[in-house]
């Protein structure tokens, strides 16, 4: 029930050909003539999410793992998130069960190698890929206009739960 998620997800089923739809359930026999297990992620790492429930049923498979897009979520100051023993025993399973995670930016993988997980990559939200080999274009960078620029971030802070103006704190 989150399109951000449904975006994401779709994205990732579209260039792993061959690919069947599967649950987080991960019982043998959703598992059995399988040859991986991919992950599409968003904003796991963080202090108030336990991913311990999913890091128990990934152990009892013996499948590599490949956690795609991934990504740390601070409070607006950007500290390094207090991340629970639980995403940190799935994060450690992944990264021992795959060549590399896929981080949503660089803070994530700042992040990430501050708890020792090394085999990070920034690779942007999975969502990209809905795109094609066009991708996004640079050039559309090229005369942006702040004044008539909208952002968007999904930060959990006080100011958005009251409804107040999020205001940039630069300047072009």
């Amino acid at each position: 029930q989150n399109t951000g998620n449904m975006m994401f997800t779709q994205s990732l089923m579209r260039v792993l050909h061959g690919a069947t739809w599967g649950s987080f359930r991960l019982a043998p026999e959703d598992t059995e003539g399988h040859d991986a297990i991919v992950l599409a992620a968003a904003n796991w790492v963080n202090h108030f999410d336990d991913f311990g429930w999913l890091a128990d049923r990934l152990e009892r498979t013996k499948l590599p793992v490949f956690l795609i897009g991934v990504g740390a979520q601070a409070s607006n100051s950007e500290e390094i998130p207090n991340v629970t023993e639980g995403t940190l025993r799935l994060l450690r399973l992944v990264q021992d069960r795959s060549t590399s995670i896929s981080a949503r930016g660089t803070f994530s993988c700042d992040v990430l190698e501050r708890y020792g997980i090394k085999n990070v990559h920034p690779t942007g939200c999975p969502s990209l890929m809905l795109i094609g080999r066009e991708g996004p274009r640079p050039s559309l960078l090229d005369n942006v206009r702040f004044d008539a620029c909208c952002m968007h971030a999904t930060r959990r802070s006080e100011e958005r739960r009251v409804g107040k103006a999020c205001r940039p704190r630069w300047s072009p």
